[in-house]
Parts: C-alpha cells; structure tokens; sequence
C-alpha cells in the first residue's frame, strides 16, 4: 500500500486498543503528526459532531428553502 500526502495510518490501533499492525517507511524527508488516543478520539469526536450539525443545517435549510416561484 503506497499512502500520500494527507493519509492516515495506525488508527485502527488507536480506535479498537490493539496493538499497531503495520510498519512505515517513507521514500523521502517526511513530517508527521503523532498524536495519542486521548488526542485522537477527541478530534474524532468533534470531526463527527462538526460533519453531523453541517449535514443537519444542509438538510434544514435545503427542506425548507423559501419558494418565491410562481403560484
């Protein structure tokens, strides 16, 4: 599996409280973002809370959008 920029790894370790599966390597100079499941959880929580209030706004709005057609 080839990851590129922007891609996650070691998650799955981080979610289920299991032991990291894989080992990376990178071809180049690389800058990660190590973060611990504290960390982790907790973005994944506001990511989802953030994706669940945008899509419940969408909804709303696009539900009840004015109609200024013709009657």
């Amino acid at each position: 599996m080839r990851l590129e920029k922007g891609d996650a790894f070691g998650e799955l370790a981080l979610l289920y409280d299991s032991v990291r599966s894989a080992t990376i390597v990178t071809d180049e100079p690389t800058e990660l973002i190590v973060l611990n499941k504290e960390s982790f959880r907790k973005h994944i929580r506001v990511g989802f809370f953030t994706r669940f209030y945008e899509n419940t706004i969408d909804n709303f709005n696009n539900t009840f959008k004015p109609n200024y057609g013709v009657f």
